[in-house]
């Protein structure tokens, strides 16, 4: 979907939270890749993975890597451990 709407010359994407899945180095790498060819940056929800359990992020993808710019603590999938809201509410919210 993503690089079907990139043909037709968007250069930002918004994704559901966890449309990622987990994001590993592996997943990160897979992105930048497909992301350098098309000149596009994807933003989206995803979790990683760390001893604790895991952490809910929002990232911005793009040809350079990832930026994490929300990082919040999660027990319960898709909510945050302290609110208990959606991670793409919060992230809306704190615009």
């Amino acid at each position: 979907m993503v690089l079907r709407h990139a043909r037709t010359g968007a250069k930002v994407f918004v994704l559901p939270e966890s449309a990622l899945g987990l994001l590993a180095p592996s997943v990160e790498r897979f992105w930048t890749d497909v992301l350098a060819a098309h000149s596009i940056t994807v933003v989206a929800g995803a979790a990683v993975i760390d001893p604790a359990g895991y952490d809910n992020v929002m990232v911005a993808i793009g040809s350079t890597g990832a930026l994490f710019f929300w990082l919040l603590p999660s027990h319960v999938d898709g909510f945050c451990a302290d609110v208990r809201a959606p991670l793409a509410c919060l992230w809306c919210h704190s615009i």
